[in-house]
């Protein structure tokens, strides 16, 4: 009786309490963006070129900072869904941060044309180039 309480407790456990995977970026959309070239960039009119070819391909991706813990909010998720942007953090990568800028900036003037200023409030505000753009349109 014991091993059959033991065995059912276990069973159960493992299916009520499994953990779901998250996934905020489609892996078949990023191995195909231009995004994913973006850490081999060497200046910034390659990653506004990277920024381009996305853009046209409608693979549009924001960068946030990297660490070894990505932080994902549930916001990054309402905001794929409405404007159709992921947001990417490429963890412990090293990555140039002009490029980054450029990569973005691109990104930031294509939610312009196709939003207006209202997809400026629902942001992360660590998504890399964000101050200073916010500060050019000013």
């Amino acid at each position: 009786m014991r091993i059959t309480l033991f065995t059912i407790s276990i069973i159960l456990s493992i299916s009520a309490f499994g953990q779901e995977e998250i996934e905020t970026v489609n892996s078949n959309n990023f191995q195909n963006s231009y995004v994913s070239k973006i850490i081999s960039a060497d200046n910034i009119s390659e990653a506004e070129k990277f920024a381009k070819e996305d853009i046209e391909n409608n693979s549009l991706f924001l960068i946030v900072p990297g660490g070894i813990a990505p932080i994902i909010y549930a916001s990054d998720f309402d905001f794929k869904s409405k404007y159709g942007v992921s947001i990417i953090n490429f963890g412990c990568e090293p990555l140039d941060k002009k490029v980054a800028v450029a990569y973005n900036m691109k990104v930031f003037d294509l939610l312009i044309a196709n939003y207006g200023k209202k997809w400026l409030k629902e942001i992360r505000d660590d998504v890399i180039g964000l101050a200073e753009y916010k500060a050019k349109k000013e």
